[in-house]
């Protein structure tokens, strides 16, 4: 599968328009696939905070729990991904080896 890239302005990581010091979507489908793609798991609301401020992380993760939707990687640290790193790129194909988790011995 390829990820079409972002419509201009919009976040390079998520594809919705955001400040740069906010959270990335994590309900956005691109942001979902593209960090599945490139990580090799599925994006929780800790990985699309941790690019944030602690003050900001503190009020969405605050926020989100009170609606019962806060999630964190079940593995290991949320991961930040700046809008500097952010390149739109492939990912690789669903029907190829080599597409995430299910592929690793």
């Amino acid at each position: 599968m390829m990820l079409l890239p972002p419509r201009p302005g919009t976040c390079p990581v998520c594809a919705v328009t955001h400040a740069p010091e906010a959270p990335h979507d994590c309900q956005s489908l691109y942001y979902q696939y593209r960090f599945y793609g490139l990580r090799g798991r599925w994006p929780t609301w800790a990985d699309a905070v941790a690019h944030c401020d602690p003050l900001v992380r503190r009020r969405w993760q605050q926020e989100l729990r009170k609606l019962n939707r806060w999630t964190e990687p079940e593995d290991g640290e949320p991961i930040a991904d700046p809008l500097a790193e952010s390149i739109a790129q492939p990912i690789g194909s669903l029907t190829s080896p080599s597409f995430g988790p299910e592929d690793e011995p």
